[in-house]
């Protein structure tokens, strides 16, 4: 709740589902993606420096590329982009019943510049806290509504019976139900077919998104070298989802990627 972090990929899913419902892009846009694209003078490039070709959304999430989700970004806008990430419950407090939360970090979007909406639509340059990602995914998870998270389900008398009980609370609907359903959906082959395949939990289906991102220098600026934040968050069974989890491992050692070293502790989590 108080430790902020850049999510690195695990962000990209709340960006295809703000382009879906702003109307900027669809599930059937086929795109060339070229391995590089430049946004004010800058290269971003996908994580294997590889080029996809022809590719709709749900490849683009599956293979998690960064050129897709930037010219998706750019497309969209930082103004459109800022604005659902705000639905989605970043950039303020979720309001849980602890002390000391954090409310991330989000660009001022009218000094934006094409880099900064390019590197917010990969994940990076911008800051959250593991619970709004928890927060934001439940939207996606339960078809456009977002759930407000809770330390406690109920408080007991001391005879045993209820004394409060939390009940479920939706604090919004960042995005329509169809496009919620059609990200659930591509997040599902993400596990079933793409990076977050080390995810999988036998006899279930789940859904989830990998993530890998630098880690900021809190001295210098910009980002430590070899220095990286894995994680992985997803939620399951996508029919009738029950639970959601986000593991986020910090400053991995030897392998770094969120589908190496996060996916495998989700798996073994919600095997349980």
């Amino acid at each position: 709740i108080t430790d902020i972090y850049e999510p690195g990929s695990t962000f990209k899913p709340i960006i295809a589902a703000a382009a879906l419902d702003a109307g900027t892009y669809s599930t059937e846009t086929v795109w060339h993606d070229p391995g590089k694209i430049w946004a004010s003078g800058h290269a971003i490039r996908n994580w294997d420096d590889g080029a996809y070709g022809d590719v709709k959304l749900v490849d683009i999430i599956k293979y998690s590329i960064n050129t897709g989700f930037a010219h998706i970004g750019l497309l969209t806008g930082g103004k459109t982009l800022t604005e659902y990430a705000l639905k989605f419950g970043f950039g303020k407090p979720t309001g849980i019943e602890l002390p000391g939360e954090g409310a991330g970090f989000l660009f001022n979007p009218d000094d934006m510049r094409d880099i900064d909406v390019a590197t917010m639509s990969i994940g990076q340059s911008i800051a959250v806290t593991p619970l709004q990602m928890l927060q934001a995914y439940s939207a996606l998870a339960n078809g456009g509504q977002m759930v407000k998270p809770h330390i406690l389900r109920t408080v007991n008398n001391p005879a045993g019976s209820d004394n409060k009980v939390y009940e479920t609370e939706y604090v919004g609907n960042p995005v329509s139900k169809k496009v919620a359903d059609e990200v659930k959906d591509m997040m599902e082959k993400e596990v079933s077919e793409g990076g977050g395949i080390n995810a999988r939990v036998p006899g279930y289906h789940m859904g989830g998104k990998t993530g890998t991102a630098q880690k900021i220098d809190p001295v210098k600026g910009g980002y430590l070298e070899n220095e990286y934040i894995a994680s992985f968050c997803g939620f399951g069974p996508p029919e009738d989802p029950r639970a959601i989890c986000l593991v986020v491992i910090d400053n991995t050692r030897s392998e770094y990627y969120g589908g190496q070293v996060a996916a495998p502790v989700f798996k073994e989590t919600m095997g349980q």
